[in-house]
């Protein structure tokens, strides 16, 4: 019955819009909490907590920090005290404590949340977890790093467990790689990455085994491994080109090009003709899903001119960097080298007139970007 009546005012807590409203339900609350007749339950402390909780915005501070002690204390008392507990007791304080300015108690509590999770190697609860990704991603948007990846780590380990449910786990995979990554911790990224491949294949979600596919590339280009991006986007085609509701993406588009890039990073002249093939595609993609005036439409038209001119053909290279210079979404620092490389295609080509017209297009461009000209 207490508990059932904690549950109403936790419901009534939140719906308050005013302190004083609040301050009613603090006081209702905190009648139960102080009733030494009740004896002490984890199910009761965990109600309690839930009504402190949400009284956090607008109840008095000294009278909800009140309702954290005698959670504290009827766990205590009851012997039933879980790690999980603990976690979304310090952690309601920390808000509450941050709301209210008390830098130093809230500093204090979270480095008892960090303390436990930097050494912690036992099962978590849902309730727990939700703490330490909460308290992870504040630290993320705060710039702390180290802190961050304390805490999540820590999820890492519960939700990449043989408990969790697969399909969870897999976006647990897709969303923790790129944190990693954005935290320079590639080589963490990279196990993850790996999990989340196989763990997609396994699924069957093509366009999630596609996605991290590229994004290990992506990291393999970062280390010059040249050979284990093309690996990983090779394979990242075959997953896109056996998955119709993949074709005409942006992520098919993005697995091409990556392609053509490693391809041209090879330098591997075999397999110029089959990249010039790759590079076309991503064109033609391009333009039916209407990007065909975006940067990233000029740098597949530029991929396609160097394998044009690799492959012999300088007058079609020459009209290439001149078609991807022309694009309007282009920076104007790389049509102007693109304008260049235009004007050394036409010589080459023998078409001199030509050449000259794209030399001095090149330079007007460049006159044009120079500060105060």
């Amino acid at each position: 019955m207490t508990v059932a009546a904690l549950k109403l005012l936790a419901a009534q807590a939140g719906a308050a819009t005013d302190a004083a409203a609040a301050n009613q339900v603090l006081a209702r609350a905190a009648v139960i909490a102080h009733d030494e007749s009740l004896p002490a339950s984890r199910e009761l402390a965990l109600a309690l907590i839930n009504v402190a909780g949400a009284l956090v915005p607008l109840g008095a501070p000294g009278g909800v920090e009140d309702l954290f002690r005698e959670v504290q204390r009827m766990l205590t008392d009851a012997g039933q005290t879980q790690i999980d507990d603990q976690l979304l007791l310090w952690h309601n304080l920390g808000v509450l404590y941050d709301q209210h300015a008390a830098n130093d108690l809230r500093n204090q509590t979270l480095a008892l949340i960090g303390k436990l999770a930097e050494t912690y190697n036992g099962p978590l609860q849902s309730h727990g977890v939700r703490v330490l990704l909460e308290q992870g991603l504040s630290y993320r948007r705060h710039g702390q790093t180290e802190p961050m990846l304390v805490m999540l780590r820590q999820v890492h380990r519960h939700r990449i467990s043989d408990a969790s449910v697969p399909a969870e786990r897999l976006s647990w995979l897709s969303a923790y790689a790129p944190i990693l990554l954005e935290a320079g911790r590639s080589d963490e990224a990279s196990l993850v990455l790996q999990q989340g491949v196989a763990l997609a294949h396994e699924l069957g979600d093509a366009g999630c085994e596609a996605m991290l596919l590229n994004t290990s590339a992506s990291i393999a280009s970062a280390r010059n491994d040249n050979a284990a991006a093309l690996a990983a986007l090779e394979r990242a085609l075959q997953v896109v080109d056996g998955a119709p509701a993949l074709a005409d993406s942006q992520l098919a588009v993005a697995v091409l090009r990556n392609l053509v890039a490693a391809r041209l990073t090879a330098a591997d002249a075999s397999r110029y003709p089959e990249a010039l093939t790759l590079s076309e595609r991503a064109i033609d993609m391009l333009r039916r899903l209407g990007r065909a005036d975006s940067d990233e439409f000029a740098h597949a038209l530029y991929h396609r001119a160097v394998l044009t001119e690799y492959l012999g053909d300088w007058t079609g290279a020459a009209r290439g960097y001149s078609a991807a210079a022309a694009v309007s979404g282009v920076s104007a620092g790389a049509a102007t080298d693109w304008l260049s490389l235009a004007g050394r295609a036409w010589f080459e080509a023998g078409e001199f007139d030509a050449a000259s017209a794209s030399y001095h297009a090149a330079v007007r461009r460049r006159v044009a970007v120079l500060p105060g000209v």
